[in-house]
């Protein structure tokens, strides 16, 4: 599916670049394993909402940027669990290539919001990834909350946000996170508006949690990689060799 902010859903056609669809709405009923819903070049005003979106390891679900062409999704929402793209309850979702900017409505909101649960009309968050991504002046970039596993975060730039760059987190009477490994990125200017926030914070008990070969330089408050309220087997992959290092590196552990 080809989405264009000139496109017309009326028109619109599979597998057609020459005739897009203008709503994500329009087309995701229709979505199934293996689809492609590619965004060609323009700002989009659209908040994109799914509930339990389903691809699988073999045919996943794919959003990405046209080749080329740069795709910005800006006034994203105006609560602070709002974003771009919300997905609660999700398997097997690649996003590559996009951008996500709020600051013509005051820099609230998130680029991408993944939501995971046990406890209401959709399921946990598994397999996905968010690569080659610019996300500013939102609350957070990228966030993800409870019932999260096998994520994949890479290739991505981060900056410019209210809150923490990047934010993880679940609840104690939720399941723990799983697997969240964030590589090769660049985070920057995080907490403008709230206080102690960080690059990268992971809030609760998560195993499998892998921060490599990141930056991170320039908060307003707060610092780096923060790991809070019962963690449980976190590695961070570095070549420092102590607590004590970590700390002076701006790595909270707590």
């Amino acid at each position: 599916f080809y989405i264009s902010a000139q496109g017309d859903d009326q028109t619109g056609q599979v597998d057609d670049p020459d005739s897009p669809y203008l709503n994500y709405s329009k087309l995701k009923g229709q979505l199934r394993p293996g689809d492609m819903i590619i965004f060609r070049g323009g700002v989009y005003h659209q908040h994109i909402e799914h509930k339990n979106l389903f691809g699988t390891a073999d045919q996943p679900i794919i959003f990405m940027a046209y080749p080329g062409e740069d795709v910005i999704f800006d006034n994203c929402g105006t609560g602070r669990n709002s974003a771009c793209f919300s997905l609660k309850g999700a398997k097997h979702i690649v996003f590559d290539g996009l951008t996500f900017d709020n600051q013509s409505n005051g820099g609230v909101a998130n680029g991408i919001y993944l939501n995971g649960t046990n406890r209401y009309d959709w399921g946990p968050v598994v397999s996905v990834i968010m690569k080659n991504i610019l996300a500013r002046n939102l609350k957070s970039g990228l966030r993800g909350m409870h019932n999260i596993h096998n994520v994949l975060i890479e290739n991505v730039v981060v900056h410019d946000t209210q809150s923490h760059n990047v934010y993880f987190g679940t609840a104690y009477n939720e399941l723990k996170n799983t697997d969240i490994k964030i590589k090769d990125s660049l985070f920057y200017k995080a907490a403008q508006k709230f206080n102690g926030r960080f690059c990268i914070q992971h809030n609760g008990l998560v195993t499998g949690l892998v921060l490599e070969r990141n930056i991170c330089h320039s908060n307003y408050t707060g610092g780096g990689f923060s790991i809070v309220n019962g963690s449980d087997s976190a590695r961070l992959k570095t070549h420092l060799k102590s607590v004590a290092k970590l700390k002076s590196y701006g790595i909270r552990l707590a």
